[in-house]
């Protein structure tokens, strides 16, 4: 089983300055660290002249470290870079420093101080995988790559302008100068990329130019004599593994968008595109915004416990953090308790499953902790007869008035609310968006779909295999013990704290029930599943409730969303008709899209959790930067991705 917690780095400490004791090589030059980055990187890269233009502008580096060269090329990009340029910035780091640690490293340059801050701030906790931290208010987008450099590079899907090739030397850390790494990052490599570093050695420079690069020795920086530096000159034909999962061109030319639907994912994925200076107009069929299946009352955010590294696991950890951050960067939305959540295992079947969870290293103590009743107990603030994991960076908030904060952050977001969209049609230049009488509603190149389980067969939609899953919550009149409840609970049920006298509590899950009204056997059944596993609630819940919602969430048979571009379905199944009969995969072409059309829905009941990365996602694939997940991952969203499973299965018919 893969370990996703990794190791911490072995360090030494000479005052501010750190040494690895792994690879017997110092973090970066104690006198003249800052000076070193621009001379060798960005001199190197001919930076900051190649970023003087709008529009997007990546980096990436093969050893963050203690992140000096990513901070000094900051500092220099706030200076220089014009408006309407963004930067992305993409780092490999196999052993991450601790947040106090890095903080400590970062202290020794005063110049950096205020960007150490927010950096440190920010930083994830030690979990393999993709952590995307925004910065300057949505300019800077870098992405931590945390792992083994060749695993990562072979999932990263990116066009790097300028590579900051800085691991430890060639002799003390070889594996992040392979010529399989090599490879990797030729890949990467945009038409007419580069790269600096500090190293000369000869299989490093042998290395790079046999994937394509030019290389040249410069005069080095401080005690380094020598430096390397060069750019691509015959980029490798790089084939897909899996075309049918190949994504199309970016959009980049008109930054306009219609996003069809105001709950969580629709305000999610317009705040993304804004944030890259698109103008988006939101139509919803509701009077007000989330007033479907992201209306609850109280909402949960926590990852999804699961035992093994599946994409479902990878999907909503990487949704969970980064939600934690959009929150912290957010300020206050609403009625917000980020204090922690605890999940309870109740019986013998959950207790074996969370002792796997901790065995198996998937996650951090920063994320979860296991904790016994006594525990539990002293941070709900009310009896627990159960044990289970305490996590601290988990909460809950106000979805409502989290999308309505959403919505009101931007110049660049329009909402119209009582705008049922019928239907969609391209006229050559851009989408309309029509009611049922025909009349348009917005016209853009671009269109998102996020109205959850409302109006997918209008608008040719039904070969997406999403169900409506109802829940409903139920409210109780909150007692003396339920008033001293400090944090959600979750076990077979959930509550959340008391907000203006009510404990929330719920969620039941129906597939065949089509009544929105909330009704009284589901409140029994809520009451009944959560006196189970906290009986010190009981008395609370005697009492009828006073109060309940009912909602429709869209689900998927392998509960991942659907997110990204839309496929022509019937060319589709077309052209991949023959995909179970075991052809290369150079047999196929990469699939014919519906221009700008991009779907983002079938959450289920974990919207709140993995929409903001779901928007981030999205809007990396319209603009064709840097994606902020692995390529295995975003495959695995792919709205055809189970018409691929049936023609594999040679189920599917040809049209």
């Amino acid at each position: 089983m893969e370990r996703t917690c990794l190791e911490p780095p072995d360090l030494e400490w000479t005052g501010t300055t750190p040494r690895s004791r792994r690879f017997d090589d110092i973090y970066f030059q104690p006198d003249h660290g800052p000076e070193e980055c621009r001379h060798v990187f960005l001199t190197g890269n001919t930076l900051p002249r190649r970023w003087q233009r709008p529009g997007p502008f990546t980096i990436a580096e093969t050893g963050f470290g203690t992140g000096l060269n990513f901070l000094t090329t900051w500092a220099r990009w706030r200076e220089t870079a014009p408006p309407g340029a963004f930067l992305d910035y993409l780092s490999v780091e196999a052993f991450p420093l601790s947040r106090p640690d890095l903080d400590r490293a970062l202290s020794a340059w005063p110049a950096l101080a205020g960007l150490g801050r927010c950096l440190v701030a920010q930083w994830p906790p030690p979990e393999a995988g993709f952590h995307r931290l925004t910065l300057d208010q949505g300019r800077v987008r870098l992405t931590l790559l945390f792992g083994q450099v060749l695993t990562v590079l072979r999932e990263l899907e990116a066009r790097v302008d300028a590579w900051f090739l800085d691991g430890f030397a060639p002799a003390r850390n070889p594996d992040m100068w392979s010529p399989e790494v090599c490879r990797a990052i030729a890949r990467l490599t945009a038409p007419e990329g580069t790269f600096a570093t500090y190293t000369v050695a000869g299989q490093v420079r042998r290395g790079l130019e046999s994937v394509g690069f030019r290389c040249h020795k410069r005069a080095g920086s401080g005690p380094k004599r020598e430096m390397l530096s060069g750019s691509m000159e015959r980029a490798p034909a790089v084939s897909s593994a899996a075309p049918w999962l190949a994504l199309p061109a970016a959009h980049r030319a008109v930054r306009e968008a219609l996003v069809i639907g105001a709950g969580l994912a629709g305000v999610w994925s317009a705040y993304a595109l804004a944030s890259r200076c698109w103008r988006v107009r939101v139509l919803d069929r509701h009077t007000e915004p989330a007033a479907g299946a992201s209306g609850n009352a109280a909402a949960i955010y926590m990852p999804l416990l699961a035992a093994d590294r599946s994409p479902t696991q990878r999907w909503h950890s990487g949704g969970f953090h980064l939600l934690g951050r959009s929150l912290g960067l957010l300020g206050e939305t609403g009625r917000s308790d980020p204090t922690g959540v605890l999940a309870l295992a109740c019986d013998q079947r959950e207790t074996l499953r969370f002792r796997q969870i901790a065995e198996r290293g998937l996650w951090s103590e920063q994320t979860l902790r296991p904790v016994d009743p006594e525990q539990a107990a002293a941070l709900a603030g009310i009896p627990v007869p159960h044990s289970g994991f305490h996590l601290p960076g988990a909460g809950w908030l106000d979805p409502v008035a989290l999308c309505r904060d959403l919505l009101d952050r931007s110049a660049r977001v329009e909402a119209r609310f009582d705008c049922a969209v019928a239907g969609l049609d391209h006229d050559g230049d851009g989408w309309r968006a029509l009611d049922a009488q025909g009349r348009a509603l917005g016209h853009a190149p671009v269109v998102v779909l996020a109205s959850g389980s409302e109006g997918g067969s209008a608008l040719g939609m039904s070969w997406l295999p999403t169900t409506p899953l109802r829940g409903q919550m139920s409210g109780f009149a909150a007692d003396a013990v339920g008033r001293g409840l400090r944090m959600p609970v979750c076990g077979p049920g959930y509550v959340v704290p008391p907000q203006d006298g009510l404990l929330w509590v719920g969620a039941t899950f129906s597939r065949d029930n089509p009544d929105p009204a909330p009704t009284a056997e589901d409140h029994l059944r809520n009451r009944t599943t959560l006196s189970a596993f906290l009986p010190a609630l009981g008395p609370c819940l005697a009492a009828p409730a006073i109060a309940g919602r009912a909602g429709f969430r869209a689900s998927t048979p392998d509960r991942l969303p659907l997110l990204g571009p839309v496929v022509d379905h019937p060319d589709f199944l077309s052209a991949f008709a023959d995909l179970g009969h075991g052809r290369r995969s150079s047999h196929y072409p990469h699939p014919r899209y519906r221009p700008g059309l991009f779907v983002c829905a079938g959450f289920g009941s974990r919207a709140l959790v993995s929409a903001p990365l779901a928007a981030e996602l999205l809007a990396a694939q319209i603009e064709g930067t840097a994606l902020p997940v692995e390529r295995g991952l975003r495959e695995a969203l792919m709205p055809q991705r189970f018409s691929v499973r049936t023609l594999r299965r040679g189920n599917e018919t040809r049209p």
